[in-house]
Parts: C-alpha cells; structure tokens; sequence
C-alpha cells in the first residue's frame, strides 16, 4: 500500500483521516498481502479475531467495518494510476 502511493498516503494522514477511512480508501479486500499485513498488524495489538476473522473472510462484513461503498469507491492504487488533472474535464 505505501509503496504504491505514498504521497497519496501522507496527503491523507495530513487531512486528518481516520484509521477505518485508511483502510476503506487504501486496503483491499482481495489482497492477499493486504490481508497479511493486516492480520500481523492485529496480531500485535492483541485484537480479537472472534471478531477480525469475521470481517478478514467476509467481505460484506468488510465493507461494513471499513465503510467501503463499491458503487462509489475508487481505491487509492487504482486511483494512482489515472493521473490525470481534473481541471482538464471543466
């Protein structure tokens, strides 16, 4: 996820961007290595996977976790990529 739009990434956390709206924004559901990142990261906090493994397998209950509007949502790798001005379609 850094890795893939780090400045993107800052300018968020700069906006002051909550950690669910993070991971609705940057984290993917069918990532794998999303997924494992996320599993150690909760792993090391201790977290309740009664509950995580539910939304981790689920991606309903992802979406409703992660706020996550698949009719809305463009994630931020994919975003990255366009890289156009918006100024262009005015």
């Amino acid at each position: 996820m850094y890795k893939y739009c780090q400045d993107d990434l800052k300018q968020r956390l700069d906006e002051g961007y909550l950690e669910r709206e993070i991971f609705r924004d940057f984290v993917l559901f069918h990532s794998k290595e999303n997924k494992k990142l996320l599993r150690a990261a909760l792993k090391a906090h201790h977290a309740d996977f009664s509950y995580w493994n539910k939304v981790l397998n689920n991606e309903e209950a992802w979406n409703a976790e992660f706020g996550v509007d698949e009719h809305y949502r463009i994630p931020c790798v994919e975003f990255s990529k366009l890289r156009f001005n918006v100024l262009d379609f005015l």
